[in-house]
């Protein structure tokens, strides 16, 4: 990425809500993923599958296109990612052949729904290009009330990435 991307991207960043923190990776070209896939997301409360379609919806939109979203919940279903080490490089390669996927996102809400966190891995290189931990909009809102709230602050942190 070159050093004003990194500059523009930094201060895009910066309109995220506060207490949201974003890493990315200083290698990382966001304009090659236009397929991302949306593995579903963790969620104690069983909201999972809704935050995982509203931002797969919402990178739809923003990206004109996305992954095979069926065949990404398929593979995954079949390769779950490990709780330490993540994809599997035979994953990886299914995700970016099977579904067509440059990119996956996966996350899991917090127990008490304070925070979300989100990482996002290329698929052709294993590497992590985005870190993001997501905060209620209000810093006075101790947790997200709702799904949405979750899918809109992800899609906020994406739309700085994708401009």
């Amino acid at each position: 990425m070159r050093p004003w991307c990194l500059l523009l991207t930094s201060l895009c960043l910066a309109c995220a809500h506060p207490g949201t923190r974003v890493q990315t990776s200083p290698s990382a070209d966001f304009s090659h993923y236009q397929h991302i896939g949306v593995a579903p997301f963790t969620d104690h409360r069983g909201k999972g599958r809704l935050i995982t379609e509203g931002i797969d919806g919402g990178l739809r939109l923003m990206l004109h296109g996305g992954a095979d979203q069926k065949m990404v919940a398929e593979i995954l279903k079949k390769q779950q990612p490990d709780p330490d080490f993540g994809f599997a490089i035979e994953a990886l390669e299914s995700l970016r052949t099977k579904a067509a996927a440059d990119a996956v996102v996966n996350g899991a809400v917090a127990r008490d729904w304070s925070s979300a966190s989100l990482n996002m891995i290329d698929t052709e290189t294993g590497e992590s290009v985005l870190k993001a931990l997501l905060k209620p909009k209000d810093r006075k809102q101790k947790a997200f009330t709702s799904p949405q709230e979750i899918v809109e602050e992800a899609l906020r942190v994406f739309a700085a990435l994708f401009q």
